[in-house]
């Protein structure tokens, strides 16, 4: 009985959270997308409710390409570092006298400097 009563709740609860996140929250997203991008035209009246499900599906998919464009900013950040990181470890760069090398940095006074 106690199983029968879990698997309710949490079936509703689901339901719940599915229909909050695309009724409310994807769809939201989508309007609001598809108002920017048709400079307020569409969705206006009876288009709001014959096309509900494509405009969640477009919050989705905006939700996606956010995400995805967040990830590949931060791998090309991580990998700017590392070749930036690589630069100045490699040591037939610093050993060229084009780059100062670990050991050979003296940093100059500056003037006026007691």
């Amino acid at each position: 009985m106690q199983d029968a009563i879990t698997s309710t709740i949490g079936s509703v609860l689901k339901f719940l959270f599915s229909w909050l996140l695309w009724s409310l929250v994807l769809f939201n997203l989508g309007r609001v997308t598809l108002l920017i991008f048709t400079l307020g035209r569409y969705p206006r009246g009876p288009a709001l409710k014959q096309h509900a499900n494509r405009i969640s599906s477009l919050g989705a998919l905006v939700v996606v390409v956010l995400w995805a464009s967040i990830a590949v900013h931060n791998n090309f950040a991580q990998a700017k570092v590392a070749s930036f990181r690589d630069i100045l470890q490699d040591k037939t760069y610093a050993s060229s006298g084009t780059a100062l090398s670990n050991n050979s940095f003296k940093p100059t006074p500056l003037r006026g400097a007691a």
